[in-house]
């Protein structure tokens, strides 16, 4: 009994060291750029966490569009919105930035399904879309109210991408400075394990139409994708924005398929450049899923 509660206490003592080993060496790359960088991460088969500046608000820039489709897709489980339903998105709607669909239309109304919506956004993270999707699940209020049916506090959405651009014109700091549309580290780390344990409210055959347009997103190629072992499955969501915000938020299954560990890293401020924060994303992420995938206690 002596022996077993020795053992006990030594796992206990080991497994805090590791942990504060990895905070420091994972702490030492993020300080290693001009940039605030928030992490949250945890793999879901073992238990194990970690977090820097996880609990700090950070601009979402288009990770905002996982929690909008979200919403959007909660609808479609209840009966409410109907994927194959198609809309029509008129020019003044066009958003500005990134927009394939608006690029492609000519200045010219396009009519589209919704279904094609959420791939777009996404997978192409078009803003035209997200603002689309947001416009039809019933504006940022029902965004919100979806994610207090959830219970997950810390991320806000507020605004469109329109709305967002246009507020950015007027100042760029004092947009920084706002709380809206921003979230922690921890609460997207949240919304993304509710996906993961199926707790999301949405139905299997949604929930997983979700996450395959996810999985093929190429967007996250240079950041946590480009971190985690090569064969391993990841479902995510990123963000670039100026203020040097870039960032990305993602589910990732080991290639063996016996590790699934959640990976959010925002960056924000700072004068390092969006490669500079690219690459510390992914040596960030390799640096926590090796830690979490190979120890052993």
């Amino acid at each position: 009994m002596k022996g077993t509660a020795i053992t006990l206490l030594f796992l206990v003592v080991a497994s805090s060291g590791y942990a504060d080993d990895l905070a420091d060496r994972v702490g030492r790359i993020a300080s290693s750029i001009d940039a605030t960088v928030g992490i949250a991460a945890e793999d879901l088969d073992n238990g194990r966490t970690l977090s820097i500046h996880g609990d700090e608000r950070f601009p979402m820039a288009s990770v905002c569009k996982f929690p909008i489709a979200s919403a959007v897709l909660r609808k479609v489980s209840t009966g409410q919105i109907d994927l194959e339903k198609e809309v029509t998105i008129d020019p003044r709607d066009f958003a500005p930035g990134h927009s394939p669909l608006a690029r492609s239309a000519n200045g010219k109304p396009v009519t589209i399904k919704i279904g094609q919506l959420l791939v777009l956004a996404l997978d192409e993270s078009d803003n035209t879309a997200s603002d689309a999707l947001l416009k039809i699940v019933g504006g940022p209020a029902e965004v919100m109210n979806y994610l207090r049916f959830l219970g997950v506090s810390g991320i806000d959405v507020s605004r469109s991408e329109a709305q967002m651009a246009a507020d950015m014109k007027k100042g760029l700091a004092k947009f920084l400075a706002d709380e809206r549309d921003t979230a922690t580290p921890e609460a997207m780390l949240r919304l993304f394990r509710m996906l993961a344990l199926r707790t999301d409210g949405l139905g299997n055959s949604i929930r997983n139409l979700e996450m395959q347009i996810m999985i093929h997103s190429s967007s996250g190629k240079n950041r946590i994708g480009a971190g985690v072992p090569e064969g391993s499955a990841v479902m995510g969501k990123t963000g670039t924005s100026s203020g040097g915000v870039v960032n990305d938020a993602a589910l990732v299954r080991s290639a063996n398929g016996e590790h699934r560990v959640i990976l959010v890293v925002f960056t924000k401020g700072g004068k390092a450049t969006e490669k500079a924060r690219e690459a510390v994303i992914a040596r960030i992420s390799r640096e926590i899923f090796d830690d979490f995938t190979k120890r052993r206690f």
